[in-house]
């Protein structure tokens, strides 16, 4: 643990997993690399039906070679080797049911042939990144596919897996390539489905190779063929693809691997991980009907390590591994002003195996999946973020800390222990999901974006753990058809409210042990003496919730227009809103009166606005805390109809300064320091390393209120670089104290 925390504490092709045998010593010396093929296996689909008839597509006349007497029983199948076509049990420290497809759809299971031919390079028992050198998977049985309006038919009968040549692929290539097709081999039929998101996972010790989690989706070519190019990418499911290997030629098979590097607080190491990638945002599932109905969304997310030391990935039940949440947001045009208001969001999706791909950097310390090693990036896709076996709660996760607390959880059916009881069973088609309203998607004059973020315990900087894109939709008859624009919609790195050109971002500090909240405010003139007010209230980080938001108003004669908006489908669990002694406060039950009531939790963004009769002048709001502790208010600077110079809490009497994240971060050559003053006062701002050792001080002097900004490039007293690591600057005014990090990079 870090001595000090801070507010960041706490950027894909097809992925490969690199796994390698297990071992407790490091590897040995390299050697040159090899090719290994495919010779047999299982090849096991899971096509969820739902999304087969939202698209208007029928399954038939399906052969699982398992169901064929006359066909001999292929290694892959002998109920001593595995259990339903899947190992059981573990390889080495490998789980392989981790890489299983959840049970919500039904699998069909197909032989792979003697007749495969898919080659891949290796070295010192990995899978080379980007491995894949030629051929095809090729299987026995198959399914026929109808078009329920018009009949047509489409056989996948004796099919081929045939890799694709991807000219994106390597570090920084295209996040969501086809790295696999799938087309029949008996008779002349488009291209029916293709695979994105693969996770491949290599067992040398087990002459094993596994494709996991792949996103199954229409393929261009059968969507014209249907008549239909709207379903050209749409999801219809998951694959699982457990293949027996064997070298082409001499083979050195290592029975050794790397050992991981965990953080220790020493020598300067620092965690960081980034979100590099968001794509594939896809409807998944719904309820009830158009317009009146809601869809449970998801999207696919590539994590990478940004930081020197490898992180851990454990098994669900374990509580070391990382939480994935997903938003979606709406930003609108109504005329004088606009609105960003949050529109839906998911639970916390449980990461729970580390792929080794390089997409955001050459990734240099591969891993068996237990842990995410430096410069590695790890991409989910979006069946595999939308599968109830891995989504919880949000609130058994403590944002702050980072941390997820297995006794009682959701995933142990609520009992005092960590055992895993509960799945994927006993779910409607949203639940968990990221659910939204059909009336909240393809509104006019709107703008939308939708968000992940990773949450792990020890990260030095949270700002790169969350990013957004752009997102458009449409109503194609059938569903939601999601699409993301390719032009000028790149990641957008930190909160999406950011996005918001709002008048004032305010971050908050919800107490010195816990995180902070953003508040952004927009006052608009509406003319014949009337404002608009819109405020939108985010929750980045911070466990004990805001349960309370109280706006001055002192100087308006008129308030109308009153309203609240949240991203949730219950309207019953709303804030309400009173006036009384010169503020407009907006609340729910306190935690004494209510403990599971509706406060703003990480990753929620609520909306308040009103219009008045006086113009905005700038003050700070009053954001009550909901969960026990010290202190119980938090002030936020903002705009409102208020008189100034009145103070509207005793808490804010003393209110001195406020200390901003500094940017870039990490940095290597200059970092910028921003901090704002409430009064005159004597500042001092000095910079420590991680051992608690002064070794900067930029400031000491008298300073006026205001904004103020600063510059350290990284030297020390004595204008030397320092060398990497995570280093803490300490601002100190009229008695009181702020801190935050910046990682310094080499």
């Amino acid at each position: 643990m870090y001595a000090l925390r801070s507010l960041f504490t706490g950027t894909v092709v097809t992925t490969l997993v690199l796994l390698i045998p297990s071992s407790e010593t490091s590897m040995a010396e390299s050697h040159p690399e090899e090719i290994w093929k495919v010779q047999d296996g299982r090849i096991t689909f899971h096509l969820d039906q739902d999304l087969l008839s939202r698209d208007g597509i029928e399954m038939k006349d399906v052969l699982e070679m398992s169901d064929d007497p006359n066909h001999p029983v292929p290694k892959s199948a002998d109920p001593e080797w595995c259990v339903g076509g899947f190992r059981a049990g573990k390889v080495g420290q490998l789980d392989l049911t981790l890489l299983d497809v959840s049970a919500e759809a039904p699998g069909l299971s197909f032989d792979i042939t003697e007749e495969s031919d898919l080659t891949f390079r290796v070295q010192d028992g990995i899978f080379v990144p980007y491995g894949f050198v030629d051929g095809a998977i090729r299987a026995e049985g198959g399914v026929t596919f109808v078009a329920a309006e018009t009949g047509a038919a489409w056989a996948m009968r004796d099919f081929a897996l045939e890799y694709l040549h991807n000219p994106n692929d390597g570090p920084g290539g295209d996040p969501d390539p086809e790295f696999f097709r799938i087309v029949s081999d008996r008779a002349p039929q488009p291209l029916i489905l293709s695979l994105r998101n693969t996770m491949t996972a290599f067992l040398a010790m087990e002459s094993m190779l596994v494709l996991a989690h792949n996103d199954v989706v229409v393929s261009d070519e059968w969507a014209a063929a249907m008549g239909r190019p709207e379903l050209a990418g749409r999801l219809l499911g998951g694959m699982q693809i457990y293949a027996i290997v064997e070298p082409t030629g001499p083979t050195s098979v290592p029975d050794v691997l790397i050992e991981p590097n965990f953080f220790d607080g020493e020598g300067g190491e620092y965690l960081d991980v980034a979100l590099g990638f968001l794509d594939s945002i896809d409807e998944v599932g719904r309820l009830g009907e158009y317009p009146n109905g809601i869809s449970g969304i998801t999207m696919a997310t590539t994590s990478c390590n940004k930081g020197t030391v490898d992180i851990p990935w454990e098994a669900p039940m374990d509580m070391d591994h990382p939480g994935i949440d997903m938003q979606l947001y709406r930003e609108t045009d109504v005329g004088l002003y606009d609105k960003f208001e949050m529109v839906g969001y998911s639970d916390i999706k449980h990461g729970f195996f580390a792929l080794s791909n390089s997409q955001c950097d050459p990734c240099v310390h591969w891993s068996d999946g237990s842990f995410l090693g430096v410069g590695c990036s790890d991409t989910y896709g979006a069946y595999n973020n939308s599968d109830r076996a891995w989504l919880a709660p949000r609130d058994e996760w403590n944002p702050y800390l980072g941390t997820w607390e297995c006794l009682g959880s959701h995933f142990a059916g609520g009992e005092p222990d960590c055992i895993r009881r509960h799945a994927s069973e006993g779910h409607n088609e949203i639940d968990h999901r990221l659910a939204v309203r059909d009336s909240d998607l393809a509104n006019a004059n709107s703008t939308y974006y939708y968000e992940s973020m990773y949450v792990l315990p020890d990260d030095v900087f949270k700002m790169n753990n969350i990013g957004s894109k752009r997102c458009t939709m449409s109503w194609d008859g059938a569903g939601w058809a999601f699409d993301t624009p390719t032009t000028a919609n790149d990641l957008v790195e930190g909160p999406a409210v950011l996005r918001w050109d709002a008048d004032v971002h305010t971050w908050a500090q919800v107490g010195t042990d816990d995180g902070y909240v953003i508040l952004s405010s927009q006052a608009t003139d509406l003319g014949g003496g009337m404002y608009h007010y819109e405020y939108a209230l985010f929750n980045f980080d911070s466990d004990r919730k805001i349960r309370s938001i109280s706006i001055p108003v002192d100087m308006a004669s008129v308030i109308e227009n009153i309203e609240y908006h949240d991203g949730d489908l219950d309207p019953a669990n709303d804030w309400t809103a009173t006036e009384a002694g010169g503020l407009l406060t907006f609340e729910t039950a306190t935690y004494a009166e209510n403990p599971d009531a509706n406060a703003l939790m990480f990753q929620f963004l609520f909306n308040f606005r009103f219009d008045a009769d006086a113009p905005p002048v700038d003050m700070d709001v009053t954001l009550g805390v909901f969960k026990p502790g010290t202190p119980d208010v938090v002030a936020a600077a903002s705009r409102a109809p208020g008189d100034a110079s009145a103070v509207t809490d005793p808490a804010f009497a003393t209110r001195l300064l406020y200390l901003h994240p500094s940017q870039p971060n990490p940095v290597e050559f200059e970092s910028m320091i921003r901090f704002d003053l409430g009064r005159d006062a004597r500042v001092r701002l000095d910079v420590f390393d991680s051992g608690g050792r002064r070794v900067h001080r930029l400031i000491d002097a008298q300073m006026e209120a205001g904004s103020h900004s600063t510059i350290w490039d990284g030297t020390d007293l004595a204008g030397r670089k320092l060398g990497s690591g995570v280093y803490y600057y300490l601002l100190t005014a009229g008695g009181e104290t702020a801190t935050q990090s910046v990682v310094l990079v080499e």
